[in-house]
């Protein structure tokens, strides 16, 4: 299971973090956008890129990442529509 610690350890590589993320932490790194930390948020948003190139399991998010794209705030917006412009 991917937690806060092991994906900050790794934010410098998440490269290596593709083996060991399953299906089930995609939600996690879903709702760890909404952090108020920006490392964490800024971490879980490089990992859902790298992972949405690699596997479709992202996908089955679209609708949080367009509702993302109303969003009040401005990083909020531009992380939904980067992460749907990988689907699109």
């Amino acid at each position: 299971m991917l937690t806060k610690e092991l994906l900050l350890s790794h934010k410098d590589d998440l490269n290596c973090l593709l083996g060991k993320v399953q299906e089930d932490d995609i939600g996690l790194l879903v709702e760890w956008l909404r952090e108020k930390d920006d490392i964490i948020r800024y971490a879980a948003f490089q990992l859902l890129k790298l992972i949405s190139l690699n596997s479709s399991c992202v996908y089955k998010y679209w609708d949080t990442f367009a509702g993302m794209i109303n969003d009040h705030n401005s990083y909020q917006r531009s992380l939904g529509l980067i992460l749907r412009r990988v689907y699109y």
